[in-house]
């Protein structure tokens, strides 16, 4: 015992304190000491001299117990997983093989890592390689046997031609469709890729010209994928595209009151934007009301009132957000239809099916807001005396080969509408405190 202890214990004494300590032949102290503070304190300091003095380590709890750390998700697994699941779906061969040709390269070029470790900087590699990378690279000579790093550095050198915008825009389509599906399986919390583009919309319109084939539009409108068109929005926009040639943006900026009768036919009051000929009434085909459009529309109305969005709670960017929705999640992910296609083919379908049962272009042209030879229109709706040969033309055009539409019941859209409801009283309440 050190006498700097002894002292301890002897002031402690006449101090009155109580606690004592002792050696067990376990070799271990145990120190006892009543619950006063000042005993306490003394107590562990009389432990700690002593410990001192033998050369003790002094007691620690034992560390608590720490849980394995939980594997990351990884790149090269994904990828694989992804192509996998995405070859077993009734897709095109060459898109099959587009898309593992993007997530290979993607993975060439970043090289394997944790998915949660993605960061813009592995998106900006990616955007640099693709402005590069020259056409059919894997087939010339030069490249051969190259990494995705070399070959991309060696296309550097020698400059020359490089694959097109287009194309580019399709690796990103891909790699979007691959990282949303990493988001559903909540292997990541959001998409790298989302707001990559090289293409504007409308760029990406102006090079997709030609008609949905049969065979799309019987996949588009499929029971089971339309299963996911779970808001007014995604569900009536791609059935008024195809039934009246109208835009994207058109569509989505109508409201209740621009669903109306004139001379006893229902119609669309477009308020379009485009060119002189864009404001215009088109008669809502048959099909549309067979599947329940006015019944859809009264139950908006009763709800928000007619100057509402037809589509409530759809954004501000309507047009945009619709057609990127359905270009690039619907179109590519859901139904796998070749990423040429867009939107904006609605309309082209449209106009080939109408010429297709005899409607001359100058009457196609009134319905779908083109431009046919100069000024055809140059009042911006229809008159009364004209609504019988539009409706007539409107009503001929048929899809014989697309899948029976299910009629509108309400309450399909009851959780989205209450929802758009909680809303719209927040910001009501909301404008009436700024107000005060």
């Amino acid at each position: 015992m050190s006498k700097s202890l002894e002292e301890l214990l002897a002031s402690a004494e006449k101090a009155h304190r109580k606690f004592e300590f002792r050696d067990p032949v376990s070799g271990q102290l145990v120190v006892k000491t009543t619950d006063s503070p000042a005993d306490i304190a003394g107590g562990l300091e009389a432990l700690r001299i002593w410990q001192g003095s033998r050369g003790v380590a002094p007691n620690t709890p034992p560390p608590a117990a720490i849980d394995p750390p939980i594997a990351l998700p990884m790149l090269a697994e994904r990828i694989e997983l992804f192509i996998k699941q995405f070859n077993q779906k009734k897709r095109a061969a060459t898109n099959k093989l587009d898309t593992a040709f993007t997530l290979r390269l993607f993975l060439g070029l970043i090289e394997d890592k944790p998915l949660a470790h993605i960061k813009a900087t592995d998106m900006d590699v990616f955007l640099d390689a693709i402005n590069v990378w020259p056409p059919n690279a894997s087939k010339k000579k030069v490249f051969i046997g190259l990494t995705p790093s070399e070959v991309v550095a060696k296309a550097k050198e020698l400059g020359g031609e490089t694959i097109s915008e287009r194309t580019q825009e399709k690796h990103l389509d891909r790699l979007r469709v691959f990282f949303n599906w990493c988001v559903e399986r909540v292997d990541i919390t959001k998409n790298p890729a989302k707001t990559l583009h090289i293409m504007t919309r409308e760029q990406e319109d102006a090079q997709a010209r030609r008609p949905f084939t049969e065979t799309e539009l019987a996949t588009i409108f499929d029971p089971v994928f339309r299963a996911k068109c779970d808001t007014p929005a995604k569900w009536w926009i791609p059935l008024i595209g195809l039934y009246t040639g109208a835009r994207v943006s058109e569509i989505a900026n109508l409201n209740g009151a621009d669903v109306e009768m004139l001379a006893g036919v229902y119609g669309f009051k477009v308020h379009g934007t485009k060119n002189a000929n864009a404001k215009r009434w088109v008669p809502i085909h048959p099909v549309l009301l067979d599947a329940g459009l006015i019944e859809y529309k009264r139950d908006v109305v009763e709800r928000f009132g007619e100057t509402t969005s037809l589509f409530p709670g759809i954004a501000a960017n309507a047009g945009d957000s619709i057609g990127d929705w359905f270009n690039r999640t619907y179109l590519r992910g859901t139904c796998g239809i070749d990423d040429e296609m867009v939107f904006h083919c609605f309309r082209n379908t449209f106009s080939t099916q109408a010429s297709r049962y005899g409607i001359p272009d100058t009457n196609i042209a009134l319905i779908t807001g083109h431009a046919h030879g100069g000024s055809i229109l140059r009042r911006h709706y229809i008159q009364p005396a004209e609504v019988p040969q539009r409706h007539a033309d409107v009503s001929a055009v048929a899809f014989p080969q697309l899948p029976t539409i299910p009629p509108y019941e309400r309450g399909w859209f009851a959780e989205h509408f209450a929802k758009r409801a909680r809303m719209v009283r927040h910001q009501a309440a909301k404008a009436k405190r700024t107000k005060c």
